[in-house]
């Protein structure tokens, strides 16, 4: 299919050409009354106009790929730069996301075929006026200057209407939250330590350890450098590994968080396998939501009593569910006071986690925390519940820098996020209704701050202090922290209260 696109696209660029050649040599001898040389000025305006609106066209049928580097980082995206070319019958436009230290995340191409108005109606029109001159016009309506002009508005549509459409993204002022700052309480507390495991570099246990999940049977790892999840029991020993580097069933590109259930099912979402892939409490395989139906891509992601939750960027922040079959239900757009719309897909990153019923089940429930930004949304399905409570440090949202460059039919557009400062590392529920959010901030102790929040209100309660910075995740009072230092220990430790 692509093959065949480029062919006819070269073919259209060549026919374009050569007409160019031919209305140069042999000017369309309308207007009648008008001189050979301003006929030829007028027809080569006509066919400049015809290839330059070429670019432009309803898109009829499109292809996406993305690639994850072996190796990337589970960072933040903090620059996106896209690179578009614009042929008359296909745009191709690649988008590679990096973070802070210009490591790329990940890259997505996309191909789309459009339909060129413009020169298709310049190539049927021109013949049509050469043989209407052949055959003979009519010399009773005038000199027929109207003919070749009625060419211009079709040649210009497109254009237009490009232009007329980049306008109509602006958003109206939003009023600033209504809302009060906590004070960060520190509890005083020591930490029993059950487990203190060291990893070396020359042991395979774990490669990396990117994201942490804990329920009554142990705790989950998700380790990207391997592209798979590993359980581990809550003395630390190994139980099973899931996953392996691939798209096929159970495989891993791009794994970004992971959920456990009250049966100890765990969910991993794979950002660019697009889809989350279920294990039950063996590892094994038992289900896969695709989220192909989905305008972009998910990042986080929260377990819903019939599939999943999350958000989208798209000017805004739009919270979407996604049930087990893959159907994509769509919430209201939540705009960001002092977000611009073309800064929301790098500015409103976040993680979000469910909230659960008394048995621990999913009730419909869920928050989404800001990973660059001030404060985290509660949500009742797909409606937040008003404005979203502020972090004990005020985290201001980054700024975008836009750059834009042209190079014949190429243009590139780089999206910089301002030097950022991260809030919400990480959040988690702790199994009886409390919110955890590790936070990172300007503080000698970021990263290990651990902020608790009352799941229902969003009502602040206090903050420990984990004795190490790294994933981190409650079950009943055991935590267990999964630093990198630089080799990664596993701490499973108990809260003791002074």
């Amino acid at each position: 299919m692509e093959s065949l696109l480029w062919t006819l696209t070269f073919g259209l660029v060549a026919v374009w050409l050569i007409m160019g050649w031919d209305i140069y040599r042999s000017p369309i001898a309308y207007p009648l009354r008008w001189p050979t040389s301003r006929r030829r000025w007028l027809w080569l305006a006509c066919w400049m106009a015809a290839g330059l609106g070429s670019a432009w066209g309803p898109e009829i049928w499109a292809r996406s790929g993305v690639d994850v580097p072996r190796g990337a980082s589970g960072g933040n995206p903090a620059v996106a730069t896209t690179t578009e070319i614009r042929t008359p019958l296909l745009v191709q436009t690649r988008e590679v996301e990096r973070d802070v230290d210009q490591q790329v995340l990940r890259a997505e191409t996309r191909l789309a075929a459009q339909i060129p108005l413009a020169l298709l109606v310049f190539l049927a029109g021109v013949p049509i006026l050469r043989r209407r001159r052949v055959e003979g016009p009519s010399d009773s309506g005038g000199d027929s200057t109207g003919l070749p002009l009625l060419l211009l508005p079709a040649l210009a549509t497109p254009v237009l209407g490009s232009v007329f459409l980049s306008g109509c993204g602006a958003s109206d002022s939003v009023e600033a939250w209504d809302r009060s700052r906590p004070v960060r309480a520190e509890v005083a507390v020591s930490w029993d330590t059950l487990v203190h495991r060291q990893i070396p570099t020359t042991d395979t246990l774990l490669f990396s350890a990117d994201a942490l999940a804990a329920g009554e049977a142990g705790f989950w790892v998700l380790d990207r450098a391997a592209q798979r999840l590993a359980h581990l029991d809550w003395d630390g020993g190994l139980r099973w590994y899931a996953g392996r580097r691939g798209s096929g069933p159970g495989e891993f590109l791009n794994p970004r968080t992971l959920h456990v259930d009250p049966e100890g099912a765990v969910h991993v979402l794979d950002a660019t396998n697009l889809r989350v892939t279920s294990f039950d409490e063996s590892g094994r395989l038992v289900r896969e939501i695709p989220l192909g139906g989905l305008d972009g891509t998910l990042m986080s992601f929260a377990l819903a009593p019939d599939g999943i939750f999350g958000m989208m960027t798209d000017g805004g922040l739009v919270p979407v569910r996604v049930d087990w079959e893959g159907t994509v239900e769509r919430g209201a757009r939540i705009t960001i006071p002092g977000v611009e719309p073309g800064a929301a897909a790098l500015a409103l990153q976040g993680q979000a986690v469910g909230l659960v019923d008394a048995d621990g089940w999913p009730d419909g429930r869920w928050v989404y925390a800001f990973t660059v930004g001030d404060g985290f949304f509660r949500m009742d399905r797909l409606e937040a519940l008003g404005d979203p409570p502020a972090y004990p440090e005020a985290i201001p949202f980054p700024g975008v820098v836009e750059r834009r460059s042209s190079d014949g039919n190429q243009t590139m557009t780089t999206r910089l996020m301002e030097q950022p400062t991260f809030a919400a590392e990480q959040v988690s529920g702790d199994g009886g209704g409390r919110l955890a959010i590790r936070f990172f901030g300007e503080t000698p102790e970021a990263g290990r701050w651990l902020d608790l929040y009352e799941g229902d209100s969003g009502e602040y309660l206090e903050s420990l202090l984990l004795p190490a910075a790294g994933p981190t995740a409650l079950w009943g009072d055991r935590v267990v922290v999964v630093p990198a230092d630089p080799e990664i220990s596993i701490l499973v430790l108990r809260l003791r209260r002074r």
